[in-house]
């Protein structure tokens, strides 16, 4: 259910991004937004696993975890503020009408395309029931410790 709706989420947020972007920039504006989130992702992903290999040790896990979400709450503040901040830009117009699902019908019927289409379909399908276990394995199983699943994470990104 998460990722169907961060499908549309982000699928909207793609179409009001192109209408404040201007399309002589839009390339190098999210070729650069891409730099800098994936190294703000890296580092604080990993910060977080050392912090959290440090701490826990000396009996502040539980303090540490606390700080993190505490971190992640104001992110979340200060992305909303931003957000608040954020333009609304001038209505498109849209005398050209896409169909969506004409178009997904097609892409369904194109006997070429199917089995491309079958095997994203079950690969999800696999990646997505035991994803949310991966982390836990290689703690709880391998014992490897947070920075090194923070790297994992960093190098399989």
């Amino acid at each position: 259910v998460t990722s169907v709706l961060a499908v549309i989420g982000n699928n909207a947020w793609i179409a009001w991004m192109g209408d404040v972007v201007p399309a002589r920039i839009r390339g190098r504006f999210f070729g650069r937004r891409t730099v800098f989130l994936t190294l703000a992702g890296a580092t604080s992903s990993l910060a977080a696993g050392v912090a959290l290999d440090t701490l826990s040790p000396r009996g502040w896990k539980g303090e540490t975890l606390a700080g993190l979400a505490a971190m992640a709450c104001l992110a979340g503040l200060a992305s909303i503020w931003l957000l608040r901040r954020q333009h609304e830009p001038a209505a498109a117009s849209t005398t050209a009408g896409h169909d969506g699902w004409a178009a997904l019908a097609a892409c369904v019927r194109d006997r070429a395309g199917r089995p491309f289409l079958l095997y994203q379909f079950w690969w999800h399908v696999a990646v997505g029931s035991v994803a949310s276990f991966i982390s836990f394995h290689m703690l709880v199983n391998l014992r490897m410790g947070f920075a090194l699943v923070a790297a994992h994470g960093v190098a399989v990104a």
